[in-house]
């Protein structure tokens, strides 16, 4: 591989100590003290080398496997893939496997922009009724609801009861929202990750360890649309 800080994005900040990440496009991407010298830099990038180029090659190996969400050939809702095509309609809709956007969102080049704001009104649809359902199945009360759009997380829930969820969270299948969603309303009873905690979220949903393993397969849809 060649010299690392030749190919990263450096970013100075007032911060002590340097903090190297991975895009999800691959770009290697470094957070350094605003004072700290090129030459001490590039030394700390070539000690975490072998990290890096793994975790580059995992992410290209990513971005092969799920070209056609990438490249909006397919889109997914609720973990079903759909063929993304352009059609004599007024709004973006969905029929048998395919979503169809107007044809003259083609034409004026912004289906992309159209399809964020079609799914991103999809999910806080869906997020909103979806946790007010599982809140009376369980019996859990919260504060409030805000649906957002967060590059590193899915969710979240602090101490006032107030839950934070990523609208991405629609294009994973449903019982993946559901892990989601519960895991936050585990921390209204617990806030940490204790063994508590854990207790609470099994007992809400017996099968979170295979969901939460689909969803960490699929946090490239945390990039998608930027």
């Amino acid at each position: 591989m060649q010299n690392l800080i030749d190919i990263a994005d450096i970013l100075r900040e007032r911060r002590r100590s340097v903090k190297i990440t991975i895009d999800t496009h691959g770009k290697l991407v470094v957070f350094a003290p605003i004072k700290m010298n090129t030459q001490r830099l590039g030394e700390i990038i070539n000690q975490k080398a072998k990290w890096i180029e793994k975790k580059m090659q995992q992410i290209a190996q990513v971005n092969i496997d799920h070209q056609t969400i990438i490249n909006f050939k397919q889109i997914s809702v609720c973990g079903t893939l759909y063929d993304i095509t352009a059609g004599d309609t007024k709004t973006i809709t969905i029929e048998k496997n395919q979503v169809i956007v107007p044809n003259k969102y083609y034409i004026e080049g912004s289906y992309i922009k159209h399809l964020l704001k079609w799914q991103r009104a999809l999910g806080a649809e869906i997020l909103t009724k979806r946790l007010e359902t599982l809140g009376k199945t369980h019996g859990i009360g919260y504060k409030s609801l805000k649906i957002g759009d967060f590059k590193a997380k899915w969710g979240s829930c602090d101490t006032n009861k107030n839950i934070k969820l990523n609208w991405r969270l629609v294009m994973l299948p449903h019982n993946v929202i559901d892990y989601v969603i519960l895991h936050e309303l585990s921390h209204t009873y617990e806030m940490n990750h204790s063994q508590k905690f854990y207790a609470v979220l099994e007992r809400l949903m017996p099968g979170w360890k295979q969901a939460r393993l689909t969803l960490k397969r699929n946090n490239f849809l945390l990039g998608i649309y930027r």
